[in-house]
């Protein structure tokens, strides 16, 4: 304290750094966008090899794309460990499907009472299942 002024400064207290960082990936397209976010998060916060860092993905991707942590982790430079955890949602046309009298409406509208009512592991439990599912309606490949 000086003339009546506090005066701080941060004080590193570990060679190792934990942080966790929330991305919004909305709209991107493949897992190189998310990469690209996330590497320019890391500048951004001047984050380096001391760090080991968690990332959170959120927001709303197309149906047609699902994030791979994994593949995402691989692009990733610079840090010592790099953790992705997948918590986007699709974007599906909610209203067409809420409307939808197939299997497909009714499976959606099952689910999306839970990701909008359950707890953050059941919302989490719930897209996976919604984004799974509605693959396999479609005769689409289910990677995950």
């Amino acid at each position: 304290v000086e003339d009546n002024k506090i005066r701080y400064e941060k004080v590193r207290l570990a060679k190792h750094r934990y942080m966790v960082e929330q991305i919004d990936v909305t709209a991107s397209e493949n897992d190189a966008e998310v990469a690209d976010k996330i590497m320019r998060r890391v500048a951004v916060c001047s984050y380096k090899e001391d760090t080991t860092l968690r990332v959170i993905l959120c927001g709303s991707v197309s149906p047609a794309y699902t994030p791979n942590p994994a593949n995402i982790c691989e692009k990733v430079t610079g840090l010592n460990k790099v953790e992705v955890i997948d918590d986007t949602v699709p974007l599906y046309d909610a209203d067409a499907l809420l409307e939808d009298m197939s299997v497909r409406g009714e499976y959606f509208r099952t689910l999306v009472r839970k990701m909008k009512e359950g707890t953050a592991e059941e919302r989490r439990i719930a897209v996976q299942a919604l984004r799974i599912g509605l693959c396999a309606l479609e005769g689409k490949p289910i990677l995950f």
